[in-house]
C-alpha cells in the first residue's frame, strides 16, 4: 500500500500560521470527508471574519454621539475642581495648574477655590 501525505493550512489571526499534517493512505474516504469538512469549516470562518471586519469598519466610520463630550460620571455637574479638570483633559493636576496659570485653561476663583466651567471642558474637548 501507498501512503500519501496531505497538508491544510490553516490561517489564524495574527499571523499564525498552523498546518495539519494527514497521513492517510490511498483511496481512504474518511480522510478524505475529512479534508473536506475542515475546508468547509474554514471557509465558515473566513466568511464570519469578513462579516466582523465589515461591521468594525461600520462602527468606526459611524458618526459620533453628540452632545456631551464628558462620560456620564460627571452628568449633573456644572464645574469641576483643578484635579477633576486633568482628569477629564487626561493631565495632571500639575499640569492642568500650570495651564490655568498660563491662561490655557479659563477658570472662575473663589478666594482660594478655582473652579473650571463645563462648558469650558466640552470646548476644549471639541464637543
Amino acid at each position: 500500500m501507498c501512503d500519501s501525505m496531505r497538508y491544510l493550512v490553516l490561517p489564524y489571526p495574527g499571523h499564525i500560521v498552523r498546518s495539519i499534517q494527514i497521513k492517510a493512505r490511498t483511496g481512504d474516504k474518511s480522510v478524505e470527508n475529512g479534508m473536506m469538512v475542515l475546508e468547509s469549516e474554514l471557509s465558515e470562518l473566513e466568511a464570519r471574519l469578513a462579516q466582523l471586519r465589515e461591521k468594525a469598519r461600520a462602527a468606526a466610520a459611524a458618526p459620533k454621539q453628540s452632545g456631551t463630550a464628558l462620560s456620564p460620571k460627571w452628568d449633573g455637574r456644572d464645574s469641576f475642581s483643578v484635579p477633576e479638570g486633568g482628569e477629564i483633559l487626561g493631565i495632571s493636576t500639575w499640569s492642568t495648574y500650570e495651564a490655568i496659570k498660563r491662561g490655557d485653561i479659563p477658570v472662575v476663583r473663589f478666594g482660594r477655590t478655582i473652579r473650571i466651567g463645563r462648558r469650558t471642558l466640552e470646548k476644549m474637548l471639541g464637543a
